[in-house]
C-alpha cells in the first residue's frame, strides 16, 4: 500500500478513537446538532460525520470548534503515525478497530512521536 492510503487509514483510526470515545461518552457538544441535522441518519461508517460536514455552516459555534480540534488531533496523529503504520501494520485490514489493535500491540517498536500523540488522542 502506499503512504497515501496509510494516511487515510491514520484518519479513520484517530476519529475512531479520540472522537468516537468523546462523543460516546457525552463529551461531544455536537450532540445536539446530530439530533438536529441528522436524526434521520443510520449511525456508522462515519454517516453522522459526513451529515455534519453538509451542514457545517448551521453547526453551533462549540460543535464548529470542537471539529475544528479534532481534526488538528487527526492531522497530527496522521502525520506522527504514517511511517508506523506502514512499517508495522501493513498487512492489517482497516476497520473493526484492527488498526488501532495493531498499533497497540506494537506500542513499543512505535517511534516516540507516534506513542506520544496517541496518548495524547486516547488519553
Amino acid at each position: 500500500m502506499r503512504l497515501s492510503k496509510f494516511f487515510s487509514l491514520s484518519l479513520l483510526l484517530v476519529s475512531n478513537l479520540w472522537i468516537g470515545g468523546a462523543f460516546a461518552a457525552g463529551n461531544n457538544p455536537c450532540r445536539d446538532d446530530a439530533k438536529k441535522f441528522c436524526h434521520d441518519v443510520k449511525p456508522g461508517d462515519h454517516r453522522i460525520a459526513q451529515c455534519l460536514t453538509q451542514h457545517a455552516a448551521e453547526l453551533s459555534s462549540a460543535c464548529q470548534q470542537f471539529r475544528q480540534a479534532r481534526q488538528k488531533k487527526i492531522d497530527e496523529v496522521s502525520h506522527a503515525c504514517q511511517n508506523d503504520i506502514a512499517t508495522h501494520c501493513a498487512n492489517i485490514a482497516p476497520g473493526g478497530g484492527r488498526m488501532a489493535q495493531c498499533l497497540k500491540s506494537k506500542q513499543s517498536q512505535l517511534t516516540p512521536a507516534c506513542k506520544n500523540q496517541l496518548q495524547q488522542a486516547t488519553g
